[in-house]
Formats: structure tokens, C-alpha cells, sequence
């Protein structure tokens, strides 16, 4: 009989935590994460990327956008993870700037930034 360790659910030190703030078509994104973690993915749902949580991205196109930004444990390599759909165009309410933290977000609906 063979036995593989299980990684303990514990075993990553990093999380995942940021804002984003919505100003038009433009979509920065301010770290707020805990831990050590060595590098960030962003990728912005329209075929562009970015490595770092200090990039501005403008959207050329108005509408849903999958948003997902991942950062990896630099002592483990595992990996924290948030996804979401976010609605980019105009606002509703008349305002150009809308601010949603990460722990809104919800992949299995649109994060509400049209009001």
C-alpha cells in the first residue's frame, strides 16, 4: 500500500486582498495583500496582462470584463486567487469613479460598478 502526504490547507502564508478603482475606462488596482508573496498575474479579460498591482489599465471597449489577479506564496508557490466579472462603461448615478474591494467581488456575478 502507498501513502501520499496531503499538503496541510494552511500551508499558504499569502492573501489575496486589493482595491480596484474605476475611473471611465481606466482600471487601477491598489495592493492591500498580507504576506510574502513573489510575483502577481492581473490579467484584465480583454487580451491584456500585467505583472504588478501598479499598473493602470484602460479599457478600449465598454461592457464585462473577467478581471482576475493571482499572487504566489514566495516560500511555497502556492497560489491565492480572486476572478470576477466587472462591468466597465458608463455610470448610472452621473460619477466617473467607483472604488470595490477585492472581497466584493463574486465570479459568479457581475461586480455592480454601473451605479
Amino acid at each position: 500500500m502507498m501513502r501520499y502526504r496531503l499538503l496541510d490547507k494552511d500551508i499558504c502564508s499569502v492573501e489575496l486582498n486589493f482595491d480596484i478603482i474605476v475611473e471611465g475606462k481606466e482600471v487601477s488596482l491598489f495592493n492591500k495583500s498580507v504576506g510574502e508573496f513573489s510575483n502577481v498575474e492581473v490579467l484584465f479579460g480583454d487580451g491584456n496582462n500585467s505583472q504588478s498591482f501598479d499598473d493602470t489599465h484602460t479599457y478600449e471597449k465598454e461592457g464585462v470584463h473577467y478581471l482576475a489577479v493571482s499572487i504566489y506564496d514566495q516560500n511555497t508557490g502556492c497560489m491565492d486567487f480572486v476572478g470576477a466579472n466587472i462591468y466597465i462603461g458608463a455610470k448610472e448615478n452621473g460619477s466617473d469613479t467607483v472604488i470595490i474591494s477585492s472581497s466584493d467581488l463574486d465570479a459568479n456575478s457581475v461586480a455592480n460598478l454601473s451605479k
